[in-house]
Parts: structure tokens; sequence; C-alpha cells
């Protein structure tokens, strides 16, 4: 499976389907995943000219839990 086209795909749907039905969007968005997941959502939310914060939450090294990395968007 390709996850960035999978990232890509479900924020496309999701955000779409919110502006197109005049709802509320989140004040924030938690990606799972890292820095690259994080810039496709980023990449598809200034397509459509959304401006909302996203936080990418990426495993640790050795996937240790508590060692987890954390990325803000427009921050590295």
């Amino acid at each position: 499976p390709d996850d960035f086209a999978s990232m890509e795909e479900v924020v496309f749907r999701r955000y779409k389907r919110l502006l197109s039905e005049d709802q509320s969007l989140p004040q924030l968005i938690v990606i799972d995943g890292g820095r690259n997941q994080m810039n496709v959502a980023s990449a598809i939310l200034k397509k459509y000219k959304i401006e909302i914060p996203i936080l990418a939450i990426a495993k640790g090294e050795k996937r240790n839990e508590g060692r987890e990395d954390f990325y803000f968007q427009d921050r590295i």
C-alpha cells in the first residue's frame, strides 16, 4: 500500500465533504505518520485554501514507545 496516496485520498475526501456541506472545520489535525505524511496532508489543505494546523506523530527510534517524533506544520 502507498501511505502517501492513502493520506492524500483521505484528506481530500474528508475536507472536500466538510466544505461542500458547510460544516465547521477542526481546530487541529493529528496525523499518524511522520513529516512526509504531514506534508501530503498540508499540500491538500493548501490546494483547497484550508488553514488548519497539523501535528504529525511518528514512531520513535526502533519503534519504542515514549520515543515518538512530533512534527508541527511549518516547523521542523
